[in-house]
């Protein structure tokens, strides 16, 4: 059986330099194969196991004599009762404040509800995302921030959490609530469902949407002509001005369109919906 101080698990790499310097370890690294760490890793000339599945995951473990065990990203749930050894500590990353914007794509949930954006540094449980806490950082959201930027704070957010709870030597906080005050688990089928936008929706709800799948191929889409068209940004526009242009407009309708945008009135508001070329 190997021997380490840390083992490292996950699909991101963020948290790495932090075990490095503050823990002063050289820590055993496993990643998910074809993830960014993967790619990272490889680039750096690092020494890293690759896992496909839970059960290689598990097989790494249980292989590997460590104190600590640190969790970025990882995509498969772990049996922490059935692998954590006396004394052994697990230790998860997850980029948003806790219990909000529990399971697989927090930073989606984050955006989408616009609140508790940021990270927390817990120990593992058997429950997904439930551990008792050590450390969180938030992120003051505003409306200048991007998902593909949020995605990039909330990493930075995990490596600070981190920072902070190996100071702490990894004890529980004192002052973070331990109980589930608000607890959101949002799953890759829900950010599915939001895709599909219609005008019959309120101007927030369409609003909530583009925002929170503004990135890769997973825009929101709405759709025109018989076609779905993806759309990247919305305006609410001002009701006077457009119902002088647009006297006796019925809601829930596309009203205009030039170039790539389109001039709709929902539910509640006048809109411009940009749509991705």
């Amino acid at each position: 059986m190997r021997q380490s101080k840390v083992l490292f698990i996950g699909n991101r790499t963020h948290a790495v330099p932090m075990i490095l310097s503050d823990l002063d370890a050289a820590p055993t690294l496993a990643v998910h194969r074809g993830s960014y760490a993967h790619r990272e890793l490889a680039h750096e000339g690092w020494n890293f196991d690759l896992f496909d599945s839970r059960e290689e995951l598990a097989e790494i473990i249980r292989s590997t004599k460590f104190e600590i065990l640190i969790s970025e990203g990882c995509p498969f749930i772990i049996p922490i009762s059935e692998l954590q050894r006396p004394g052994q500590l697990f230790i998860n990353l997850h980029p948003a404040i806790l219990p909000d914007h529990r399971g697989p794509i927090p930073v989606i949930s984050a955006m989408y509800y616009f609140r508790n954006a940021g990270a927390t540094c817990h120990m593992m449980t058997d429950r997904v995302d439930v551990g008792p806490y050590i450390a969180q950082v938030p992120i003051k959201l505003d409306p200048s921030i991007s998902l593909e930027l949020l995605y990039q704070l909330s990493f930075r957010a995990e490596a600070k959490a981190l920072k902070i709870a190996i100071a702490r030597n990894f004890e529980v906080a004192a002052g973070i609530a331990q109980a589930p005050w608000r607890e959101t688990v949002f799953t890759r089928r829900d950010a599915i469902e939001l895709r599909d936008m219609h005008l019959d929706m309120t101007s927030g709800e369409i609003e909530a949407r583009v925002r929170a799948l503004a990135i890769g191929n997973r825009f929101a889409t709405i759709q025109v002509n018989g076609q779905h068209r993806m759309v990247h940004a919305t305006r609410v526009l001002q009701a006077s001005t457009m119902n002088t242009f647009y006297p006796d407009t019925k809601p829930s309708q596309i009203v205009h369109a030039f170039g790539e945008t389109l001039i709709v009135r929902t539910r509640d508001e006048w809109m411009a919906l940009e749509l991705v070329p």
